[in-house]
């Protein structure tokens, strides 16, 4: 058999076979160590920068693809701040949005429409400090007769930000 170099393939499958490898690599390290689980491991050789995020939904468990902060505009426009392919805590964004919210439109924000994992009581003081009302239920335990004013703009707030998915 005759040795030929990497050279003779194209940039594509060069890339696959690079992928192999570090496929292999990663699996022999996993056998090795008796483990489980590696960080930056490869799920697919189609898409090897798609990893695995941890959701503990009921239905499914892990979810894949990138994980997008998204800020959506009164008037219908919406600008991608973050796109990463890697889990991470995304409640940590919350102020770099609000500041690219400023840098695009030179004012703050009067409402920010938020997931519940973006309501910390770190992003809250964020928010209160600069005068922005933080969409979502408040802290602690709810009261006996809840103000129909604030549960009708929790509804409001909440179908805003269905907007986003």
């Amino acid at each position: 058999m005759q040795n030929t170099s990497l050279g003779v393939l194209s940039r594509f499958l060069r890339n696959k076979l690079s992928t192999c490898v570090e496929v292999f690599q990663q699996q022999n390290q996993l056998l090795h160590q008796k483990s489980r689980s590696l960080p930056g491991r490869i799920l697919s050789l189609s898409q090897p920068h798609v990893r695995a995020i941890y959701r503990g939904k009921a239905a499914s468990g892990y979810e894949f693809g990138a994980k997008i902060s998204l800020g959506l505009t009164g008037d219908g426009f919406a600008f991608l701040d973050r796109m990463d392919w890697n889990p991470y805590n995304e409640c940590h964004d919350l102020p770099g949005q609000i500041q690219a919210y400023e840098r695009r439109f030179g004012t703050l924000p009067e409402v920010v429409c938020a997931d519940q994992i973006d309501r910390t009581r770190d992003n809250r003081n964020f928010c209160k400090t600069l005068g922005i009302r933080l969409s979502g239920k408040p802290l602690g335990r709810p009261k006996n007769e809840p103000d129909q004013e604030i549960t009708k703009q929790m509804i409001a707030d909440e179908r805003t930000r269905n907007a986003v998915g």
